[in-house]
């Protein structure tokens, strides 16, 4: 659905259903996210538009929603006062639900074949002599998790208003500006999806160099601007959010001259775990990581994550609840930051994190490896219960 959209707020959507009402380079202020402003030199031109593109939908895309709100531009208040008007009358309208252009399904319906297991094009850079699959189960048949990552740009809009800023008096700069920003938004999200991806099959590339086929165990779900979602494999899901938000932090969005931040939420699930519960909890994880990074001032990109073993709660402040103990400390020390660390105490970043984890894992290793001193795992386990009493 979320390719479908990004289709239908497409530029090349507009020039095939309207092509002599629409050219980029005369109607094109920006788009991305779902979202498209245009300008039109005449209401005529913005009602044939519109009514040309809503019924084209309602037909490409039975039950899909499509919104579209017109505004006169007026000249005596600066483009970003009328940009967020129309964003607010837009939003009023979708509140109220009207005028929602849909068709509704007609509930003829076709039974699914058998799932395919064969290859699939991939909505990523594949990284060379590897497959993908829908199936991750196929893609890795030794994991019993799954890891649902769920990823958003952080201070986007504060972003664009600095940039309605910087044109207050030229409509023709700030179209330029928003067109390039949001071009480059989806340009470096994907290039640092691509660049986790190679990172993920070049630390896998030992363990599978004896397979004939190797499927990447990565499936990119949404891609949509600065709102990505993908799934992989349970054990990797935090290397990999991390790996992200470390590549990301690299590129520089040449509309403002700024750095990306952003934040992931992760969540470990088993295999038959409903997915809309995991991303709905995903997303709530990432605005959990938003907070944390905005109570430091910015700058910084962090993730949170939790591992679901079926509890089923409504909200991740119902599932803290569970990590609080006796004397009323916190288990869990999460968010996590990955970049922008300077500011952050050493145990809430996600290195610190991770090497103290390592590091205790050798330990036990080498604790199981002494006939005298060996650890029985329901032990090791049993732990668990004693740490909610506390410090």
């Amino acid at each position: 659905r979320s390719a479908n959209i990004a289709r239908v707020t497409s530029s090349d959507y507009f020039q095939q259903t309207c092509p002599s009402g629409f050219d980029p380079s005369v109607n094109l202020v920006y788009t991305g996210g779902g979202h498209t402003v245009l300008q039109f030199f005449t209401k005529e031109e913005a009602n044939r538009f519109a009514q040309t593109i809503t019924r084209q939908v309602t037909i490409d895309y039975p039950g899909m929603e499509l919104f579209v709100k017109q505004l006169d531009y007026d000249e005596t208040r600066e483009p970003g006062q009328n940009l967020n008007e129309l964003s607010r009358l837009l939003e009023v309208k979708k509140s109220r639900r009207e005028h929602a252009f849909r068709t509704y399904a007609l509930g003829i319906e076709q039974t699914e074949g058998a799932p395919d297991t064969s290859p699939i094009r991939s909505n990523f850079k594949l990284p060379k002599g590897w497959l993908s699959s829908n199936r991750m189960d196929v893609a890795d048949k030794d994991d019993n998790f799954l890891a649902v990552v769920h990823i958003d740009g952080n201070a986007m809009g504060t972003r664009v208003q600095a940039i309605y800023g910087d044109c207050k008096d030229n409509w023709s700069e700030c179209r330029r500006l928003l067109n390039q920003f949001s071009t480059e938004i989806d340009q470096h999200f994907a290039e640092a999806f691509n660049e986790m991806a190679q990172e993920l099959a070049d630390n896998l590339e030992f363990r599978y160099r004896k397979a004939s086929k190797k499927y990447l165990p990565l499936r990119k779900i949404i891609g949509a601007g600065d709102d990505v979602c993908f799934i992989t494999a349970g054990k990797h899901g935090l290397e990999c959010a991390a790996s992200f938000l470390r590549h990301l932090s690299t590129k520089r969005n040449s509309a403002d001259g700024e750095l990306y931040t952003a934040c992931a939420g992760v969540v470990l699930i088993h295999k038959k775990y409903p997915f809309r519960k995991a991303y709905d909890l995903s997303e709530e994880l990432c605005r959990n990581a938003t907070s944390f990074c905005s109570a430091y001032g910015g700058g910084i990109s962090a993730l949170d994550f939790h591992v679901e073993y079926g509890q089923m709660k409504n909200s991740l402040s119902a599932i803290r609840a569970d990590y609080i103990t006796d004397d009323g400390a916190r288990l869990e020390l999460r968010p996590l930051a990955v970049t922008g660390t300077d500011r952050i105490p050493l145990q809430r970043t996600y290195h610190f994190h991770t090497q103290q984890l390592r590091k205790l894992s050798d330990e036990l290793r080498q604790q199981e490896k002494r006939e005298d001193g060996a650890l029985a795992r329901s032990k090791i386990k049993s732990l668990r219960s004693y740490l909610h009493q506390g410090e």
